[in-house]
C-alpha cells in the first residue's frame, strides 16, 4: 500500500511528502515539512484517510541530490544528458535511477551539499521534493525503479562528482545572462572541455 512505502521512505531517512494522486502537487505545505517531519502516526492518519495519495520525499532530507531529466522532450536534451554522464561520472548501470511515467528518468546520487532548486532546458536539480515508486502519474502509469534496482537495494549512493557540485553551486550564484562558467579552478590543466556549453545549456539555462 502507498501507507507502507510511505513509512518505509520515512523510515530509510527521508522527509515523506503526501501528494495528491495523479499529479505532483504536494496535498501538504511541504516547506514545513523540511523543519519538522511528519510523525510516523500522522503518515498513518494521513494514507488512512486518502489511501491513494501519491508519494514524494524531500531529497536533501537524506544527503540526496535528483537530477530530473525529460529525455522524452528531446534528442538535444537526451544527448547532453549523456555527455553530462561522462564528463562527471554517472553510470547509469551502477546508479540508482527511476522512471517516471512520462518517460523520463531521476538519476539519485548521494550529496551532502545543500544545492537550490534548479531548472532548465529539460533537466532539473531538485533539492525540493519529488515524486517516488510506487506513485502513480497523471497518465495512469506508475513511477519505477530503474535497472540497478531500488533504494532500499542501495541505500548507499553513488557519490555525486565534487566538480558536478562545485559547478552547480557557482552557475547557481552567477547571473543567468552570463554566457560560459569558467570551470578552470575544477580542471588539471586548465583546458576548456565543453562542460561549460553542455551544462549552461542543458541544465542552468
Amino acid at each position: 500500500t502507498m501507507l507502507e512505502a510511505a513509512l518505509d521512505y520515512a523510515r530509510l531517512g527521508y522527509t515523506v511528502v503526501p501528494v495528491r494522486q495523479g499529479q505532483k502537487r504536494a496535498r501538504v505545505e511541504w516547506r514545513e515539512l523540511k523543519l519538522k517531519p511528519l510523525t510516523e502516526q500522522q503518515l498513518r492518519d494521513h494514507y488512512e484517510k486518502f489511501p491513494n495519495d501519491s508519494i514524494g520525499i524531500i531529497p536533501s532530507s537524506r544527503d540526496t541530490l535528483v537530477i530530473d531529466v525529460d529525455m522524452q522532450k528531446s534528442e538535444e536534451v537526451s544527448q547532453d544528458f549523456a555527455q553530462i554522464c561522462v564528463d562527471y561520472g554517472i553510470d547509469l548501470s551502477q546508479t540508482v535511477t527511476v522512471e517516471s511515467p512520462s518517460g523520463g528518468i531521476h538519476v539519485w546520487l548521494q550529496c551532502a551539499e545543500k544545492l537550490s532548486h534548479m531548472k532548465g532546458n529539460g533537466q532539473n536539480i531538485l533539492a525540493k521534493y519529488i515524486v517516488v515508486p510506487p506513485s502513480v502519474g497523471v497518465n495512469g502509469k506508475p513511477y519505477k525503479w530503474g535497472a540497478s534496482g531500488s533504494i532500499f537495494d542501495n541505500p548507499i549512493l553513488e557519490p555525486a562528482d565534487a566538480d558536478m557540485v562545485a559547478f552547480i553551486k557557482a552557475a547557481k550564484d552567477e547571473p543567468k545572462e552570463r554566457e560560459i562558467i569558467d570551470l578552470e579552478s575544477f580542471r588539471d590543466n586548465g583546458e576548456p572541455d565543453g562542460r561549460e556549453t553542455t551544462m549552461r545549456n542543458s541544465v542552468f539555462r
